[in-house]
């Protein structure tokens, strides 16, 4: 009996230990990231004055991503994830150390941002995918949900926060500081990642001895299995498809140059939606019932698009004389909202897949949702780009949204997806 007891308090002190030390690692990495991202970003349209060039220099860093994803999830499935991840994190940090010494001598060569943002992007897309699978190892499968909440809401947090500090130690240390700043994080990330105990399964792995081309193929023969699964992940894809875009696209058209919003206001809405992502994460980590929250998570999809009609608020005569404060305040209370219905389905359909994907195909079934959500995202942008030129905005939001909310309606009375959640 006392050894069960000191078994069970030795788990639970490596546990809080493990995630004492992933939140601290990530908090000084993202930090780095977002402050070094948003300076780069002022700098580079300093420079060169081209939004072109500067979009450019963006999407270098999210191909790499799309390319990682898709491939290298069964060479992160047959690797020590341990290492991985503490490679990444240190490699990142010397790669900009040696960004910063370039940087000196020739401080305005697009072909070396363009260089070095492929580089970053590279390691920090590896990163990310092999972190993401490593959580299962980190914590038990009870705190894996509240490990989750914790790596989102810090990014969600960092994205609210690294914007403002990115501009005043930008004005204030200038860029190659900025440089060497974010390289230290990384380098520290790294070194505290070492410390990290993870829990690897002792039962050899068949999978490992398998060509990588059969191993690929296990993986779609997985999703194939799984048809509960499968369609979920067709119905996050529709929603990525959608949702993503009337947020990153249509919610800034329609505040800055619709309603005539200042860059204040509009920025106080888009950080509304990550406070609202934090409230949610902290709620499902607090309440600790990530199970229940994912048999309701079609749910929490046609919640997050219903309040997204709210938008078309503006065009009802009621709204016609509402001063840009109150109009402020309706768009920042449904971002909210929508925040936290984002968390009520992220996290718990993330750990899901965690904790009931096999150890030797997590990273690669990972891989392939991380990349066709990244697929989805620009073919978004495009459409809804194209359609504001041509079609009046309060048609753009209310009806592909509609039309979603009841695809995911319809997708819910399939029996296939019912047993999946009874059995979830």
């Amino acid at each position: 009996m006392k050894g069960s007891i000191a078994l069970t308090t030795e788990k639970k002190t490596k546990s809080s230990g493990n995630y004492i030390l992933f939140c601290i690692s990530r908090l000084i990495s993202d930090f780095g990231t977002v402050v070094f991202n948003f300076a780069l970003s002022l700098y580079i349209l300093d420079i060169t004055g081209s939004a072109t060039l500067f979009a450019t220099i963006l999407s270098l860093t999210m191909i790499p991503s799309i390319i990682i994803n898709t491939f290298c999830g069964v060479l992160v499935d047959r690797s020590n994830k341990k290492y991985v991840v503490v490679a990444c994190d240190i490699l990142s940090g010397f790669v900009l150390l040696v960004f910063a010494i370039v940087f000196r001598f020739n401080p305005e060569s697009i072909v070396m941002f363009a260089v070095f943002a492929i580089l970053l992007g590279s390691l920090q897309a590896l990163f990310s995918l092999t972190i993401t699978a490593s959580i299962p190892n980190i914590a038990p499968e009870e705190d894996v949900p509240r490990l989750n909440s914790s790596f989102q809401g810090i990014g969600a947090l960092m994205r609210i926060g690294g914007p403002i500090v990115g501009a005043v130690f930008y004005s204030l240390l200038g860029m190659q500081m900025l440089i060497i700043l974010d390289g230290i994080c990384f380098i520290i990330s790294g070194l505290l990642e070492l410390l990290l105990q993870y829990n690897i399964p002792t039962k050899e792995d068949d999978s490992r001895n398998k060509p990588y081309k059969e191993q690929l193929k296990d993986v779609y023969r997985y999703l194939g299995s799984k048809s509960g699964l499968k369609i979920l992940l067709i119905a996050t894809l529709i929603s990525t498809l959608v949702f993503s875009s009337l947020t990153t696209v249509v919610l800034p058209y329609i505040t800055y140059n619709q309603l005539n919003l200042s860059e204040l206001q509009v920025s106080q809405i888009m950080a509304a939606g990550y406070l609202g992502m934090i409230i949610g994460m902290v709620i499902i980590s607090v309440s600790n019932k990530s199970q229940q929250f994912f048999r309701k998570i079609l749910l929490f999809f046609r919640l997050e698009l219903a309040v997204g009609i709210v938008w078309v608020f503006p065009l009802l005569p009621l709204f016609k004389s509402t001063t840009d404060w109150i109009v402020t305040g309706i768009y920042c209370l449904s971002m909210i909202l929508i925040g936290i219905f984002v968390g009520f389905v992220n996290i718990p359909a993330l750990s899901y897949i965690q904790t009931s994907t096999p150890e030797g195909l997590r990273a690669s079934i990972i891989g392939v949702v991380n990349s066709l959500g990244r697929l989805a995202t620009p073919l978004g942008l495009w459409l809804y780009g194209i359609m504001l030129e041509k079609i009046n905005w309060g048609y753009i939001v209310t009806i592909p949204t509609i039309v979603l909310i009841v695809i995911i309606t319809v997708m819910g009375m399939n029996k296939s997806l019912k047993e999946f959640f009874k059995t979830a």
